[in-house]
């Protein structure tokens, strides 16, 4: 393999053992495949595993009604096909070569050869289907809420040139912000003359911005803490009563609000901050992420 396949590994599993990095060279397989080439079929059993060296290839899934939705569009340096190697369960999703595609295909049993003896592989994947699930929950929920669209950002760095394109170039109305980190993103994904409401900073308080974007499309920005803590406090009851309908991810005892805490951000003073804002709220309990 060349060292450009090297790198790709490297980059991939960070931590690779020479061990492991000779076998992937030695036994991964180099292909290329033409544009509509169906390289995972939702429903079917496979046992292979795809690290993209050139080209893009889109991830649908077929839904109940015979909707077809399109998840993520992968490109170089991304790969597919864990999941299915890891538990032998028919494949989520279908996966289609948009252009011209090479990849490295791995086997099952070069895969879990590769897994028994590189912990810093195991690692790195475990670490990758977790936010896979993850996100893929996240969207489920939005799907079930009546999002219109899905877009998962773990799988689309550039999200904002999606949404331009799914707006027919026009952009976003209003664009909420709650990352902070992203704000050149949400500028971008905004419409001339948008709104970008930021309630939040959950990426850093502090970064860079570029202007242009701001003066050249007419821009507002509106900060928000999305109420006063009376108002937090109002709807929390009416959460708690069953008055006001949420989309609740999981429930935590009051002895168990650490884990809770924890589950939202594993900062060393997230736990102190809202447990002291806690408890200026009665009746709040159980804790609910939602």
């Amino acid at each position: 393999m060349s060292t450009g396949t090297t790198s790709i590994f490297r980059s991939i599993f960070r931590g690779l053992d020479e061990r492991a990095l000779d076998t992937l060279r030695e036994l991964a397989e180099l292909r290329t495949y033409p544009p509509e080439t169906f390289l995972c079929v939702q429903g079917e059993v496979e046992h292979t595993f795809y690290v993209i060296v050139e080209g893009m290839v889109a991830i649908s899934q077929v839904l109940d009604d015979g909707q077809e939705r399109m998840l993520s569009i992968l490109r170089p340096r991304e790969y597919f096909g864990e999941l299915g190697l890891l538990d032998d369960t028919p494949r989520m999703a279908n996966c289609v070569t948009i252009t011209t595609t090479t990849v490295l295909e791995i086997t099952e049993e070069v895969f879990q050869t590769v897994l028994e003896n590189s912990p810093a592989v195991a690692y790195s994947l475990m670490r990758h289907v977790v936010d896979l699930l993850r996100n893929t929950d996240k969207l489920a929920i939005a799907d079930l809420m009546g999002a219109d669209h899905l877009i998962d950002r773990s799988e689309e760095e550039n999200w904002a040139k999606i949404i331009y394109q799914m707006t027919g170039k026009r952009g976003m109305d209003v664009v909420v912000d709650n990352v902070g980190t992203t704000f050149p993103l949400s500028f971008r994904a905004a419409r001339k003359g948008g709104r970008i409401l930021t309630v939040g900073n959950t990426g850093a308080p502090k970064f860079e911005i570029d202007n242009r974007y701001i003066f050249s499309k007419h821009l507002s920005i509106i900060g928000s803490t999305m109420g006063t803590l009376q108002d937090f406090a109002t709807v929390m009851r009416l959460v708690l009563s069953g008055k006001l309908k949420v989309a609740q991810d999981r429930a935590y005892l009051r002895q168990k609000r650490r884990h809770c805490v924890c589950g939202i951000d594993p900062g060393p003073c997230a736990y102190r901050n809202v447990t002291k804002a806690a408890k200026r709220i009665k009746n709040t309990t159980p804790f609910p992420l939602v």
